[in-house]
C-alpha cells in the first residue's frame, strides 16, 4: 500500500540509468545509490525532504519491474511524475 509498481520493457541497466537521469531533471537529491545484475536500488529525497525509494528488480533479459515508494504513506501524484520520467528516458 502507497506503492506504484510497474514495469518496464527494457534492461534493468537502461532503468537504471533512466532513473538516474530522472532523478537529476526532477531535483531530487540521491543519498543512495546501488546497483548488481539483478536489483537495484535509488533511494533520493525531495525539496521538502520527502524520502523517495525506487527498487528495480531484473524479471527477464529485457524486463524490469519498478517499485516507487515516496515517505511513509505514499504520494501518488510524485510517484507517477517519476515513473512518466523514467520511461520517457528510456
Amino acid at each position: 500500500r502507497g506503492d506504484l509498481e510497474a514495469t518496464y520493457d527494457a534492461n534493468i541497466d537502461k532503468v537504471y540509468n533512466a532513473t538516474l537521469k530522472s532523478m537529476g531533471e526532477l531535483e531530487l537529491t540521491p543519498t543512495q545509490k546501488q546497483k548488481d545484475a539483478l536489483t537495484a536500488l535509488v533511494v533520493a529525497r525531495t525539496s521538502a525532504d520527502k524520502k523517495v525509494t525506487i527498487k528495480l528488480t531484473r524479471v527477464g533479459e529485457s524486463l524490469t519491474k519498478i517499485t516507487i515508494r515516496i515517505g511513509v504513506f505514499g504520494d501518488e501524484v510524485l510517484s507517477r511524475a517519476i515513473f512518466e520520467r523514467i520511461k520517457g528516458n528510456l
